[in-house]
């Protein structure tokens, strides 16, 4: 019984005979279609896998089954070629996506800031003495005694240094300036 008799039967031993024989020209050939390796290493599993399913196919007389495994590979080829032109074409119809921004960075920068503020935080609760004494209950003159003069003043408002603005720059303010308070007249 011949090899393409055997083949057209579905004799595995013979269909492997014929991939030992027609593996590298299948390959070779693809390389040559596809101009690529990549895609060259698909076609010759996919041609097997054609010619087992074509196989009834098969004319049991004639000469070698070369030609018949290089006609599938081609075509083979050939639709892999369609369908990644095909892709290629969906993916260039698809709506272009706006880059997402990375914000790894503004992440690390805010854990960076969020470890910051706590040391600062630790250091500040051990102060022996809270200087936010306006409003906290801790208040450094606490523990003095004061003579009849009372607590130590405060600064007027509006200055740095304390003392009351003088007369020549309160004129010189225009009203919609200066705040309405009883401190500055």
């Amino acid at each position: 019984m011949s090899l393409r008799a055997r083949i057209r039967d579905g004799d595995g031993e013979a269909f492997e005979a014929l991939f030992e024989e027609m593996e590298r020209p299948v390959f070779s050939h693809a390389f040559r279609l596809t101009g690529n390796w990549s895609a060259a290493e698909d076609v010759p599993s996919l041609t097997f896998l054609e010619a087992w399913r074509l196989r009834h196919r098969v004319d049991a007389e004639g000469g070698s089954l070369r030609s018949w495994v290089l006609g599938i590979a081609t075509n083979v080829a050939r639709n892999l070629r369609r369908a990644a032109r095909r892709y290629d074409d969906a993916l260039a119809r698809m709506p272009r996506s706006h880059p997402v921004p990375d914000f790894s960075d503004e992440i690390i920068g805010r854990i960076e800031a969020a470890e910051q503020l706590a040391a600062i935080r630790q250091a500040y609760g051990s102060l022996p003495w809270s200087p936010r004494w306006p409003s906290g209950s801790r208040r450094p003159w606490a523990s003095r005694r004061f003579s009849a003069a009372g607590p130590p003043r405060t600064p007027c408002r509006g200055t740095l240094t304390g003392r009351s603005p003088s007369p020549s720059t309160t004129r010189r303010t225009p009203s919609r300036w200066r705040p309405r308070s009883a401190a500055w007249g």
